[in-house]
């Protein structure tokens, strides 16, 4: 669904929450001179819940909302701008290969050595339940895998040095997702 799309289903929800939200109110107000107020008063309860969950379920399941952040998917509002990053190239037939795995919340190896001027192919192996990431920010090489799926790409050692690895999905590089590579 569009971006647009999506804008016009949240504003009619949030039109429709907030129209259930001011007919609960006023139904409320009246249970006063009302000879039956449990039934307007479940009624009211009734809209004012609906308006609110409407709103809440539209703006949870638009791009950038909560729902789609921790899936990795969609607009990757809470990984932040990933624009910078570009997809990794395939993995290149004769080159090295050199196998990651992915779990909850941990790589093994968490290090591993590359020869400068090398191809080197990155197979990611996410034998984890949820999404996670093999992200080089200063190589600029990302790979990306759901859970029990398997993702390569190569990119070539070409800068000396120690450069970090870590899955970009919030939370997971802190909780011990991180390894290095040691180009030499």
């Amino acid at each position: 669904m569009t971006m647009m799309a999506w804008r016009f289903m949240y504003w009619v929800f949030v039109a429709v929450g907030v129209i259930g939200m001011i007919l609960g109110l006023a139904v409320l107000l009246r249970t006063a001179r009302s000879r039956r107020p449990r039934v307007l008063i479940a009624t009211a309860i009734a809209l004012i819940v609906a308006g609110l969950s409407g709103t809440l379920i539209v703006a949870a399941a638009g791009p950038g909302g909560f729902g789609h952040n921790m899936m990795g998917m969609g607009g990757m509002g809470m990984m932040g701008d990933r624009s910078d990053l570009r997809p990794a190239p395939p993995a290149s037939p004769g080159a090295p290969n050199q196998p990651v795995r992915a779990t909850e919340f941990a790589f093994s190896p968490t290090e591993f050595r590359v020869q400068a001027g090398e191809t080197v192919n990155v197979e990611l192996r996410n034998e984890g339940s949820i999404f996670h990431t093999f992200t080089v920010t200063d190589l600029n090489f990302e790979l990306a895998a759901n859970g029990g799926q398997t993702a390569s790409g190569a990119f070539r050692a070409e800068r000396e040095g120690t450069h970090e690895f870590v899955c970009s999905v919030p939370g997971h590089a802190q909780s011990g997702m991180r390894g290095r590579i040691i180009i030499g």
